[in-house]
């Protein structure tokens, strides 16, 4: 279909041409508004018709914020973040926006990122589309036109198009860079770290939607979520804006009635395609497993109640300076007498695998007051540190991680003299048929065993304090894994892949250890598992099993 049949459009040449490409090259809205075309297609992906770029009212603050507004002192924003509803053409905006950019401007080198090569490419056909579909008799001559590139000769301007892969990068320098349905593209982040310092001096655009219902255009992180927030808050030098239900015209109330009936057997996707705010928006994306109010007011919290400097700290001398400076060591309170605390071990696997995270809780207002993380050290070099920190707090309940803390329990039953200061265990409660037969006495063993059985309890015991206000994390890490941690499409409440929990694993600890600290010890004397390895535990003797 050629532009001369779109509802009989005229095709400008000559002088007209001449004059037409000037009012292009000094406004991109007039370009936009008078000489885009794009395409309708089928849902097959065929063609279906051409038709010229429809102007809404909302438009003239898109492109302001893309280009700026000179007669109006308006500038282009330099770093936008969109979160946007569906349908309402952003994509095209964008491929309009880097055509505009190489036709007319001078050596601009404009990138955009996709979700994959296909939508990659599919970017750059849009942008070849609206070229092709321009009302011009002669048309800039293109130096380069493939998959991957579109040059125009006259001003060496150029577009690349970028799949989000886990190596994507780049050794260029862009005047713009745009990434389209960003909360769809695997790697984000990482990408984001390649094409940021390569548009330094240039404009990063980001935009998307919550995503479609099929398996292929999932939301697949909360990178674009943080950022979407980092904006709002004002913490990452982007600029918000969110286009919801009814920015469009035509979005009245007749249109939401077909379109929720039309999404009426999948219950919530009329929701994430069509949010109604940024809230509606995010909360559809993934599910997170916390509370969403109370990690958006624990980020500003953690922004109140920074750690204290540690240069004023005069901080036990029993523990290895050298060590110290390789850990992440964050207090927000120091000891007093009269207050009663707690401590937990969250194990790695090994040094520089994951990290090891412990921390120290007071009990009666379970107040975070220490955090120690670190993937540099030895579990078992990590779990001294903490250990002198936890004698210096006086806790009255030592806790660790079983599943991983061979290390963790070797260094506990060096350096802690106190057994009944640790949390064990009941590993097998007897029942009431088995006491009135002639019992089994409980068995406890050393630790707190995380596995498929008690870990769900577990995380919903963390999930309730969380949400009635009855736990108080100052850690910015905490919040940050709690954005990430979400329940999965099995039922499994763990962190998104690339992202850590950790730490939200060991305030789970933490929470377990405020439960039990001040409830009767159970009877050492018939715990059948684990023992001193001989003597006293004043003799600094490590644990070992006799089970």
């Amino acid at each position: 279909m050629t532009i001369a049949a779109v509802q009989g459009q005229r095709i400008y040449d000559g002088d007209e041409l001449e004059l037409e490409m000037l009012r292009c090259a000094v406004s991109f809205k007039y370009f936009l508004k008078n000489h885009v075309y794009i395409a309708d297609r089928q849902a097959d992906g065929a063609l279906s018709g051409v038709r010229q770029w429809e102007w809404w009212p909302i438009h003239d603050e898109i492109v302001d914020a893309l280009v700026g507004d000179r007669r109006r002192s308006v500038d282009p924003i330099p770093r936008l973040i969109v979160l946007k509803r569906r349908q309402i053409g952003w994509s095209w905006i964008l491929a309009a926006l880097h055509d505009w950019s190489a036709i007319f401007q001078s050596e601009y080198l404009g990138g955009t990122s996709s979700i994959g090569e296909d939508e990659a490419a599919e970017m750059l056909d849009k942008c070849r589309f609206i070229y092709e579909h321009l009302p011009w008799a002669t048309k800039p001559e293109r130096s380069a036109n493939n998959n991957t590139e579109l040059r125009f000769a006259t001003t060496n301007g150029a577009i690349y198009a970028y799949p989000s892969t886990p190596t994507a990068g780049t050794s260029y320098t862009f005047s713009r860079f745009t990434a389209d349905e960003a909360a769809l593209h695997p790697f984000a982040k990482v990408n984001y770290n390649s094409y940021a310092p390569a548009t330094e001096y240039g404009q990063i655009i980001i935009v998307s939607s919550v995503g479609g219902d099929d398996e292929k255009h999932r939301v697949t992180n909360v990178w674009f979520e943080q950022m979407w927030k980092g904006a709002v808050r004002g913490d990452n030098g982007f600029t918000a804006r969110f286009y919801g239900r009814y920015t469009r015209p035509d979005s009245d109330a007749a249109w939401e009635e077909r379109t929720r009936q039309r999404y009426a057997t999948s219950p919530g996707s009329f929701e994430k395609q069509y949010p109604l705010s940024p809230q509606d928006a995010f909360s559809s994306m993934l599910l997170l497993r916390l509370d969403q109010q109370s990690i958006t007011e624990g980020h500003e919290l953690a922004l109140t109640v920074p750690p204290r400097p540690l240069s004023g700290i005069s901080l036990p001398e029993e523990i290895n300076r050298t060590l110290l400076a390789q850990a992440n060591l964050k207090i927000w309170a120091l000891p007093s007498p009269g207050m009663t605390c707690c401590a937990y071990i969250e194990a790695a696997e090994g040094k520089g695998l994951d990290f090891t995270t412990s921390g120290i809780m007071e009990v009666a207002s379970r107040r975070e007051l220490v955090s120690l993380r670190d993937n540099r050290l030895e579990p078992g070099e990590h779990a001294a540190i903490l250990i002198h920190l936890a004698k210096w707090y006086n806790v009255k309940l030592l806790g660790f991680e079983r599943n991983r803390g061979e290390a963790i329990s070797h260094a506990i039953g060096a350096l802690w003299p106190w057994r009944d200061r640790l949390y064990w265990h009941q590993e097998r409660p007897p029942t009431r048929q088995q006491d009135r037969v002639g019992g089994n006495e409980p068995v406890y063993r050393l630790g707190l065993p995380v596995t498929g059985a008690t870990r769900p309890g577990l995380i919903d015991d963390l999930a309730q304090a969380v949400k009635d206000r009855q736990i108080i994390i100052y850690d910015p890490d905490f919040w940050d894994e709690a954005d990430t941690f979400v329940v999965g499409e099995d039922g499994r409440a763990e962190a998104l892949q690339g992202s850590h929990d950790d730490v939200v694993m060991k305030m789970v600890g933490l929470l377990r250890m405020c439960r039990f600290t001040n409830l009767p010890r159970p009877n050492l004397a018939v715990q059948k598992t684990y023992s001193w390895a001989g003597g006293e535990p004043s003799d600094n003797k490590p644990w070992r099993n006799v089970g």
